[in-house]
């Protein structure tokens, strides 16, 4: 495969676990897809040594991240390796597990996800968006996203929640697709990722044009594929901004930011 190419799905194998298939077997062993996607979150976060605790001998080698357990998993795999990885975690009103919460601190992030008039089970949270040097100018990085808004679709999510580095500009990607900075919320330093993270979200229901292609052929791949996958299907009432048309919703925040 040529790195610079537009992955097409037939050209790339994506493959989407759910929670249930991370687990550890009888023998206490990892799944094997986890382990393959691990290494490449670790070998890209180490980063040739800019962020070492993600390398040889770092207390994160590996990155054996615990929510791995309670995720959605989207891998890549191209030549026999993973060459692509996206996780999607379902928030529930009862948890405060995820990565934002580390990062914006709960208190901060409830502050933010009430100024949109939204609960945390109306939420789906994107980590560890990863790529393959290889292949960082393909599609791949834009399917990916596709993936994680289909898989939130099929949840009957409102918001999709990120916290996006800025150093190496994966915000300023995100933004162009749909995503803006999550009210309240300021870039945060994060040490471990050598970073300053900007909280980010999304309304479902709003991405950019040049997205929604990629989304409907990532949701027609993955669930025509896995239609016994079980997804949690999220009770959602629309009395909400966010339930306006995509259009409608972004000149209200424009209006609410002006005012």
């Amino acid at each position: 495969m040529v790195p610079n190419m537009l992955c097409s799905v037939e050209a790339v194998d994506f493959k989407l676990y759910g929670p249930n298939e991370a687990q550890n077997g009888a023998d206490g062993s990892t799944p094997v897809w986890l382990d393959e996607a691990r290494d490449l979150r670790s070998a890209v976060l180490y980063a040739n040594g800019r962020r070492p605790e993600f390398g040889p001998g770092g207390t994160r080698f590996g990155d054996r991240d615990p929510r791995d357990l309670r995720c959605f998993h989207v891998t890549a795999c191209a030549g026999g390796r993973v060459i692509g990885y996206v996780r999607t975690l379902p928030l529930g009103n009862d948890s405060s597990d995820s990565v934002l919460d580390d990062l914006m601190g709960t208190e901060q992030l409830e502050r933010s996800l009430d100024s949109l008039e939204i609960t945390r089970d109306q939420c789906v949270e994107c980590s560890r968006l990863m790529l393959d040097p290889e292949f960082r100018r393909s599609k791949l990085a834009r399917q990916l996203v596709g993936a994680v808004w289909s898989i939130a679709m099929q949840m009957r999510a409102n918001v999709i929640l990120a916290g996006m580095g800025t150093c190496d500009y994966q915000d300023r990607f995100i933004e162009r697709l749909g995503g803006q900075s999550l009210p309240h919320s300021n870039t945060i330093r994060a040490e471990a990722f050598n970073d300053d993270v900007r909280p980010m979200f999304a309304p479902v229901g709003a991405f950019s044009r040049g997205l929604a292609d990629v989304v409907q052929e990532m949701s027609a791949h993955f669930f025509s594929l896995s239609e016994n996958m079980e997804l949690i299907a999220f009770p959602r009432e629309r009395k909400n901004p966010l339930d306006a048309e995509p259009s409608t919703w972004f000149d209200q925040s424009r209006q609410r930011r002006v005012a």
